[in-house]
């Protein structure tokens, strides 16, 4: 387990554990809720080391049993190994099926440079197997990473290129950005179902690359993308960097960040959208 915020990791089986049962519960009597992710860069899904599809799903089942969880998130971490993701894809099924009010998204990696903008061909090939196993997510949440070679200074303009793409110049197909390439695995969706099933996740402040996501970036993608365009998500990583300006490069307060994304107003948009810090 990794507590996303002093870099802490800790044993612990998400079955049975407590761990941090109490700051949920504090969540939950303000009128909130958390999302449960499983993967990411540090970890690897149950679905690597385990063969057996009905232990994978016992697994699953008792982790939302145990959190009381409504929605789970799986980050992309192992979009190349084909054989986890049919067992995956196998686990979810029947996790589904035993609970058919759960909601499921995943974070995967998007791009905004010339040479990509939106999800990578692992990231492709993962949504059509999920869309012929009929299954269709709460929400795809894309997470810029380090934006590539040559992409725009401002990285409020490189996130908006992630999703929506460059369709003026995209002679060869690699700008079409999420949200297109969605559109094309879930063809009987409408643009507002696509912006509402799509989310973003930013890194805050200033990236390896030199490049740096500013509080003003994070706050115009609230603009931009809230009202009629009403994505489904706003949300950050890491909460780490928030909570200390000096890694982040400076320039901010302690918090800049949180509060940025929490001002991504779910009534503007008539619907449920979810606000979260990675």
């Amino acid at each position: 387990m990794y507590d996303g915020i002093d870099s802490q990791e800790y044993d612990g089986d998400v079955t049975i554990s407590n761990y941090y049962k109490t700051y949920i519960n504090n969540i939950r009597k303000n009128g909130g809720d958390i999302i449960l992710s499983f993967g990411g860069a540090s970890n690897e899904p149950i679905e690597a080391p385990i063969s057996d599809v009905k232990k994978i799903v016992d697994i699953y089942l008792k982790a939302i049993a145990n959190y009381g969880l409504t929605l789970i998130d799986f980050e992309g971490g192992f979009l190349g190994h084909i054989d986890a993701l049919d067992r995956h894809i196998a686990a979810i099924t029947e996790v589904i099926k035993a609970k058919p009010d759960i909601k499921i998204s995943y974070t995967l990696p998007v791009d905004g440079a010339p040479g990509l903008m939106g999800f990578n061909g692992n990231g492709t090939t993962f949504l059509k197997k999920l869309h012929d196993a009929g299954i269709t997510p709460s929400l795809v949440n894309g997470m810029s990473m380090e934006f590539g070679q040559g992409s725009n200074a401002n990285l409020f303009e490189c996130a908006r290129l992630s999703l929506e793409g460059d369709a003026a110049n995209d002679t060869d197909g690699s700008k079409k950005g999420a949200i297109k390439q969605l559109s094309e695995i879930w063809t009987n969706l409408t643009p507002k179902e696509l912006y509402a099933m799509t989310g973003l996740c930013t890194m805050f402040g200033k990236h390896l690359n030199g490049k740096v996501n500013t509080v003003a970036d994070q706050r115009e993608i609230n603009k931009y993308f809230v009202g009629d365009k009403g994505l489904g998500n706003v949300s950050g990583w890491d909460a780490s960097i928030d909570s200390d300006p000096a890694k982040g490069g400076g320039g901010y307060n302690v918090g800049d960040y949180s509060k940025a994304v929490a001002d991504y107003n779910p009534e503007l948009l008539g619907s449920h959208v979810v606000a979260d810090v990675h």
